[in-house]
């Protein structure tokens, strides 16, 4: 007998090959049955047999026109055949025979010639058609978290915070929507609170559902540490500016570093230069189980996260297993991760100055300054501004750093120096220059002294366009940490305000760090005076603009050396602190 309760039952259990017996054992009539050829199909599927399974669905779908779940069988058989292109055509065919198939919908969604706007549509069709179905309201959730992210880095934070709360009203249980909204919080939030430490907590949850972990053995104090990073495609990540230095300057008698990074760029020259002191591991291909099953293998003393709630936060499952004695965070966000696994968050007294209010899982690593700042040797020289040119702001951050309060900000430094205009370069304004300029007049900017460069060039060229700014102006409360050592690296200087959250005092950190503390301000008054005296200071403009890069490589944002020497002694702290713990 093979009825649809034992069909459910087989293959649930994963009992494919079993099922396929007793169907073939089966009297014609009852082996050429529709549910039970449908079965076959999806246990020969299951079993590797993609080519079996689309040869019955084809004989289903021949015998009866308006089987729809024969094509949705077609469809996942020739996908796993690789050929795309049917496999659509045939989700298609049955999609038009029952509109209201939420799974044909979703498996359309998978194809990877669409872009993520069709997806996002097509996994809306799924979740209305199946409101129920688990799958489908994830991959919905998810697709709107990566919405939340491109509306954070071509609109605006308040866009971004919205489409976030529109994926976990669809599925609160998704890690990755939480951790957008932890971005889009961070971006408009000018004062710590006991709702975004919750938050950060609901989310690392998220992420570390059904994980276990992996109890590693104590730390050896003994050197070298075998200290690893945890990153995600670091030759193309600003973080890799602030690691260069620890991977190019370390004492390998003291750290023996590996890089797990999910996207390695080996062939690339930079990326060469970038990890050629160190080991590093391809991790793209591993589920969060095998990475920590890797990590706790190769026996690490230390794994440090440089990802956190990026890229939604899909690797912090891993740091849920712990699969080292010692877990710190790093760079890659600037917050609490909410994960108890983790034991350390490095910090310096500007990021975290004593009183604080800012709550953290985490206890704080203290480093001298936070990071260290490896500048691009193909950087452009630094360029002249004519005297008689009018003078230029600029801001060529991330659109979704650029919240109301900034806006105010900028506005009153506009009001402040007569004359002046704003240069606002970021790629992501192509496509959206009519929409970010209707939201700068709808703050009050005038928008005939503002010029937008949205061109797609090269990191170098980028750089160049800091020829045409006189003072670079930060964001908040999500202030800048890249793009602030960039425009000092380039000869201008860079206002700032530093408020009471971390990222809002990533900016201070660097400025302290390169000497020039003095352009940081607590409060929006502040950064206008100080925006108006560099701006009457022509001379003082000039001055640093051939002064700037001696003065930063002799300082201690840019000596690798001596922060080298500072975060070895907070590793071999971190370790000494958890072998004395019982």
């Amino acid at each position: 007998m093979l009825d649809a309760d034992a069909i459910r039952s087989l293959l649930g259990a994963g009992e494919f090959a079993r099922l396929i017996a007793i169907a073939e054992s089966l009297p014609a009539a009852g082996r050429s049955a529709a549910p039970v050829r449908l079965a076959v199909g999806l246990a020969q599927l299951r079993l590797g047999r993609a080519q079996d399974a689309a040869d019955i669905a084809r004989d289903l779908t021949a015998r009866d026109p308006h089987l729809t779940d024969a094509y949705t069988l077609m469809s996942a058989a020739l996908r796993a055949l690789g050929r795309g292109p049917q496999a659509a055509k045939a989700l298609r065919s049955g999609v038009v025979l029952r509109p209201a198939l939420g799974a044909a919908w979703r498996m359309l969604s998978e194809d990877a010639s669409i872009d993520s706007g069709r997806r996002r549509s097509l996994l809306a069709r799924a979740h209305v058609s199946a409101p129920r179905d688990s799958q489908s309201r994830r991959a919905y959730a998810l697709a709107l978290a990566q919405a939340s992210s491109e509306a954070r880095f071509a609109m605006a934070p308040e866009a971004a915070l919205a489409v976030s709360d529109r994926a976990l009203a669809v599925d609160p249980g998704c890690g990755e929507a939480r951790s957008a909204r932890l971005f889009a919080r961070q971006c408009l939030d000018t004062d710590p609170s006991d709702s975004m430490l919750c938050e950060a907590v609901a989310a690392a949850a998220a992420h570390a559902a059904g994980a276990t972990a992996r109890h590693p053995a104590a730390p050896r104090t003994a050197p070298p540490l075998r200290v690893s990073f945890l990153a995600c495609g670091l030759a193309d990540s600003s973080v890799r500016h602030f690691v260069a230095g620890i991977f190019g300057h370390h004492d390998p008698d003291a750290l023996a570093i590996v890089l797990y990074d999910h996207r390695p760029v080996g062939d690339h020259p930079e990326y060469r230069d970038l990890t050629a002191r160190i080991r590093t591991v391809d991790v793209a291909t591993m589920s969060n189980d095998q990475l920590a099953d890797r990590i706790a293998g190769d026996g690490v003393d230390i794994l440090i996260d440089l990802i956190g709630h990026g890229w939604y936060g899909r690797r912090l499952g891993v740091l849920a297993r712990k699969p080292a004695p010692v877990q710190i965070a790093y760079c890659g966000y600037l917050g609490t991760l909410g994960l108890p696994a983790v034991d350390w968050f490095f910090s310096d007294t500007a990021i975290h100055p004593p009183g604080g209010r800012e709550a953290y899982v985490e206890r704080l690593l203290p480093l001298r300054h936070w990071i260290c700042y490896s500048p691009p040797a193909w950087a452009p020289a630094v360029s002249d501004r004519p005297d008689d040119a009018p003078l230029v702001f600029g801001s060529f951050h991330q659109l979704g750093k650029i919240s109301p309060p900034c806006l105010a900000q900028w506005r009153a430094i506009l009001e402040a120096v007569p004359g002046s205009r704003l240069l606002v370069k970021r790629h992501d304004l192509d496509g959206h220059e009519n929409a970010f300029l209707e939201r700068l007049r709808a703050h009050g900017l005038p928008l005939e002294r503002v010029a937008l460069d949205a061109r797609r060039d090269s990191h170098r060229d980028h750089l160049e366009a800091y020829a045409g700014v006189d003072i670079a102006l930060d964001t908040y409360p999500y202030s800048g940490a890249t793009t602030v050592c960039e425009a000092l690296w380039m000869g201008v200087p860079v206002v700032s305000t530093s408020g009471a959250t971390a990222v809002s005092r990533m900016s201070r950190s660097i400025l302290q760090a390169a000497g020039l503390e003095a352009w940081c301000s607590d409060t929006a008054e502040g950064v206008v005076a100080t925006a108006r005296a560099l701006a009457a200071d022509g001379e003082g403009r000039r001055r640093f603009r051939r002064e700037a890069r001696a003065l930063l490589a002799a300082s201690p944002l840019c000596d690798a050396i001596d922060f080298n020497r500072d975060f070895e002694a907070a590793c071999r702290r971190a370790v000494a602190d958890r072998a004395a713990t019982p």
